[in-house]
């Protein structure tokens, strides 16, 4: 089951035209509007940012808008319930994942990540299309599931547990210079394996990378980055080893350091260190 959160290029191409497809180009205007996969759509991730100010007066950025403004925008994209939705970025990069989370999370049930994104697609198929597509109005409704996502409040509980882990995303040397305290890290590019262009690993191999973070399928897994992006990666990558237990903290650094949470290099506390 996990495996059908990916499909491949030529699997793509065989079904391109179908009532049910909706394929939305995640890497933002200026790449679509130069060539894009034939009856893609473009929306970005970028698109369903939003802000937030706190009580202390803080702004947030990068937070996942609220359901009424990605209603309008899935429904514009032309997404029903019903679709199965292919979302695609360059390749190798955590566009198409922030999107595919954002889909999850607002309940949509089948939205797949095509492996190894434009880069396979020119490679395997190589037809491309720089016209727009005009589409009609999707009928998605999104909803929020809040087990797809943590807040501050959840992390500080999570690192406390040892049934949870708090995981970076983001590389080794971002890590070394400040996190969160009790985290691990995962670098989210370890999850691909390089051929011709970025693939995801296979989900056996995925479990074997996790356990190398001490991070196994038993755990609730909470993953964050700079804002939220790469964490989404991550959360993807563990969803296809087959975690069940996978959020997101939206908003990630930027929100954790507004809040007056504190970052130590290389997070310092050991998974050893987390008690029940």
């Amino acid at each position: 089951m996990a495996r059908k959160l990916l499909i491949e290029p030529s699997t793509l191409f065989k079904v391109l035209t179908g009532d049910r497809i909706r394929i939305i180009d995640a890497r933002g205007r200026a790449a679509y509007e130069r060539d894009h996969i034939p009856e893609a759509v473009c929306l970005s991730p970028a698109e369903l940012d939003d802000s937030i100010t706190l009580s202390n007066g803080e702004e947030v950025p990068n937070m996942l808008l609220d359901e009424g403004r990605a209603c309008e925008l899935f429904q514009s994209a032309g997404i029903d319930s019903d679709s199965t939705v292919v979302v695609y970025d360059e390749g190798g990069s955590y566009l198409a994942s922030r999107l595919w989370w954002a889909l999850d999370y607002f309940g949509h049930p089948d939205v797949r990540v095509l492996d190894g994104g434009m880069r396979a697609w020119r490679s395997n198929v190589g037809l491309m299309s720089p016209q727009q597509q005009r589409i009609p109005r999707g009928s998605f409704l999104p909803i929020a599931d809040e087990s797809k996502t943590a807040d501050f409040t959840y992390l500080l509980l999570g690192l406390n547990s040892r049934n949870k882990v708090v995981c970076n995303s983001l590389p080794v040397e971002e890590f070394a210079r400040g996190a969160i305290p009790g985290s691990t890290n995962l670098p989210y590019v370890r999850t691909f394996r390089v051929t011709r262009y970025p693939v995801m690993r296979e989900p056996d191999d995925l479990v074997r990378v996790f356990a190398q973070a001490g991070i196994t399928p038993n755990m609730e897994c909470i993953f964050y980055c700079g804002c939220g992006y790469s964490a989404a990666h991550n959360a993807f990558a563990a969803r296809l080893a087959g975690f069940r237990r996978v959020r997101v903290y939206d908003g990630s650094l930027q929100d954790w350091q507004r809040r007056g949470g504190q970052l130590l290099p290389w997070g310092v506390v050991g998974t050893e260190g987390r008690s029940s």
